[in-house]
C-alpha cells in the first residue's frame, strides 16, 4: 500500500480527537478538506459530508500532537499495530532519554520495551509482555503500591508502555495521546511555576473561601482546582511544544513503514515529490526535448479533407431547402470564372485547421 492510499475513518477520528482535547479543530479541518464552510449552527457540526479522509491530507496540515489521534483512526489496518509501532518508537526515541542510566528503574524500562517490541513483532508471547508490564507498573508506575514513591519521574514511567494489554485490546487502541500526555505532565513538572501551582493546590485545600456555607466554599474550591488545571494544561502544552517536530516525523516514519513505503516520510517532504512528479507529467517537452516540431494536422489527413471537399463540391446540387444558397441562384456552372482565381476542377487550397475538422 502506497502511503497517499492509506485513509482514515472520520467517525473514529473525531472521538479520538474528543478524548485529545482537540475535536473543534478537527471538525474545522474536516469540513475545510470537503470544501465547504462550517456550518454556522452547531447542531449541523458533525454531518461531515465524508467517511474516510487521506492520511496524507490530515498530516499535512495537523501537528505531531493530532498525528496521534489519526494514527488509532486509520482504516483497514489492525489499530494495536500501527499504534503500538508508534508507542514503541516514541518511548525509545523520546522518553527512555529521561530516565537516567543510573536510576534503578533504567534496566527495567529497558526489558519493558525489548518486551513490548518483541509482543508487536510476534517473537515474544503476549503473557510474557503482560507479566513484564505489570511488574513494571507494581515497581514504578502510579499503581496504589508505587504512586508518591518517585514524584519525579513517576509521569514519565506512567508514558511507558506498562498498561499491558487489558485495556489495549478492550478498547482497541494503546490510548498514543495519553501517553504522550503523561511525558508533557513529566517535563513540565520540573519547572518553577508548576512547583508554585501545586502549593497553590495545598494552600486551598485546607482554606475558607465562602464562609457560614459549605456548599459555596466547597463549589468555590472546585472553581480554583479547574483554574489550576487550566494553568498546568497549558504548561504540558508548552512543554511538549519543543518535540512536536519530532514526534511528527516518527509519527509519519512509523506509518510509511507500516504501509511498506518506508521512503514515503516525512509526509510534507513525501507530498512534495508527489506534485513534482505529478507536475513533469503534464510539462509541454521543450523544443531541445522534442525535435523539430512537426505539424499539429498530419498532411495525410489534410490531403484526404482537401478530396472529400472537392468531391462533395463536384457533386452538389441547388436545393431550395439546404444550403446557404438560394434555390434560383445560378448552378456552380453558370457562375462566372474569375480569370485570376482558381479554375474549376482544381484542387482547393490547403484548408486550415478548422476546415480539417
Amino acid at each position: 500500500m502506497k502511503l497517499n492510499e492509506l485513509q482514515v475513518d472520520v467517525k473514529t477520528l473525531l472521538e479520538r480527537a474528543s478524548e485529545a482535547g482537540w475535536r473543534r479543530d478537527c471538525l474545522e479541518l474536516l469540513w475545510n478538506l470537503a470544501g465547504a464552510p462550517m456550518p454556522a449552527n452547531p447542531s449541523q457540526w458533525e454531518a461531515v459530508p465524508m467517511a474516510q479522509v487521506a492520511y496524507v491530507s490530515l498530516a499535512e496540515r495537523l501537528n505531531g500532537y493530532a498525528r496521534l489521534a489519526v494514527v488509532e483512526s486509520l482504516a483497514g489496518v489492525e489499530p494495536l499495530k500501527v499504534s503500538g509501532a508508534v508507542l514503541l518508537a516514541m518511548a525509545r526515541e523520546i522518553f527512555l532519554p529521561g530516565v537516567p542510566e543510573a536510576h534503578p528503574a533504567h534496566a527495567p524500562t529497558v526489558a519493558l520495551l525489548m518486551s513490548f517490541a518483541g509482543y508487536l513483532g510476534g517473537s515474544a508471547t503476549a503473557e510474557a509482555y503482560i507479566a513484564q508490564a505489570f511488574h513494571y507498573r507494581v515497581r514504578f508506575g502510579t499503581t496504589y503500591s508505587s504512586l508518591g514513591t518517585d514524584p519525579e519521574h513517576e509521569s514519565l514511567f506512567e508514558a511507558m508502555p506498562a498498561s499491558g494489554l487489558e485495556c489495549a485490546v478492550a478498547l482497541g487502541r494503546w490510548g498514543v495521546s495519553g501517553h504522550w500526555h503523561s511525558f508533557g505532565r513529566h517535563l513540565a513538572a520540573q519547572g518553577e511555576a508548576w512547583q508554585a501551582l501545586k502549593t497553590l493546590e495545598e494552600a486551598v485545600r485546607d482554606m475558607e473561601l465562602v464562609s457560614d456555607d459549605e456548599s459555596a466554599d466547597e463549589e468555590a474550591r472546585e472553581s480554583v482546582y479547574g483554574l489550576i488545571d487550566a494553568q498546568r494544561d497549558e504548561l504540558v502544552t508548552a512543554a511538549l511544544a519543543g518535540f512536536d517536530r519530532e514526534l511528527a516525523e516518527l509519527v509519519d516514519t512509523q506509518v510509511a513503514i507500516f504501509c511498506g513505503d518506508p521512503d514515503a516520510a516525512p509526509v510534507p517532504d513525501y507530498l512534495e515529490r508527489l506534485r513534482a512528479e505529478r507536475a513533469a507529467r503534464h510539462t509541454p517537452r521543450t523544443d531541445a526535448q522534442q525535435g523539430p516540431q512537426e505539424p499539429v494536422i498530419p498532411p495525410a489527413f489534410l490531403e484526404a479533407a482537401r478530396q472529400r471537399r472537392a468531391a462533395s463540391r463536384r457533386a452538389r446540387q441547388p436545393d431550395a431547402y439546404q444550403g446557404d444558397r438560394p434555390a434560383d441562384a445560378p448552378a456552380p456552372e453558370a457562375a462566372p470564372i474569375d480569370p485570376e482565381g482558381r479554375q474549376s476542377g482544381e484542387a482547393d487550397p490547403a484548408p486550415g485547421p478548422d476546415a480539417a475538422i
